[in-house]
């Protein structure tokens, strides 16, 4: 049998053994404390096993993830500057086809201006003319007059074929935390998730630990008996 796999029975065996204990007397606490230190020096066997081994495997993994980098560099670099480019392109086109927006969202309001102001010279001179019914049909005309909507297409189409495939533009954001104070404010004030945080519990009673502080808001701090084998 191989030690691995004799590591593995011993290792079973003690999960067994491990439900029939219970301590109720100091006879019984000195059995478990022995049970825990057979447990250790077990994990500490099948640990020094595997140590080798993973770090022979951490070594070739970084040698290949080393020699992988290496090779994708020059190709990451030139996908940076030409996309970089490509986003420079495509918001100076937005910026055209924003103006373009409202320039004819202009023209569109002058056009209903022009046309209520049309009805509505039309209504008065129909009311001079006794004609009420007409001056009040053009009146109401002139109430539903709107401004039409109107739309400026970019130059640059959504989906484009190319000859090896095909490119889609596409809106994005940038984030970047300048205030993290602030940020926090806005996750008490609900203004932002507070999924966006992560608290590292190890650090955090590690600290407690060290100052000796016994009360940290939105914590529960209690002490706990235990054991340390040798």
């Amino acid at each position: 049998m191989e030690i691995i796999e004799q590591y593995q029975t011993e290792a079973n065996t003690l999960a067994a053994q491990a439900r029939t204990i219970k301590v109720a007397d100091n006879l019984s606490y000195m059995v478990a404390g022995e049970f825990v230190k057979g447990l250790k020096d077990l994990r500490g066997k099948i640990t020094d096993y595997f140590k080798p081994l993973k770090e022979a495997a951490y070594k070739a993994h970084k040698a290949i993830t080393q020699k992988e980098a290496g090779e994708l560099a020059p190709i990451d670099e030139a996908d940076r500057m030409v996309r970089q480019s490509i986003s420079a392109y495509l918001m100076a086109q937005e910026a055209i086809r924003k103006a373009e927006q409202e320039r004819l969202e202009a023209e569109a309001r002058v056009a209903a201006e022009k046309e209520k102001e049309r009805l509505l010279k039309q209504a008065v001179k129909a009311d001079a003319k006794g004609d009420a019914a007409k001056s009040t049909e053009l009146i109401e005309k002139a109430e539903q007059v709107y401004v039409e909507p109107v739309f400026a297409a970019s130059v640059v189409a959504k989906t484009s074929k190319i000859d090896n495939g095909s490119i889609t533009t596409k809106k994005d954001i940038q984030v970047e935390v300048i205030d993290l104070k602030s940020l926090l404010q806005s996750i008490l004030e609900g203004k932002a998730p507070l999924t966006v945080v992560e608290i590292k519990v190890n650090i955090l009673k590690s600290w407690i630990k060290s100052s000796g502080v016994k009360e940290v808001a939105g914590c529960s701090i209690k002490e706990v008996a235990g054991i340390m084998v040798r």
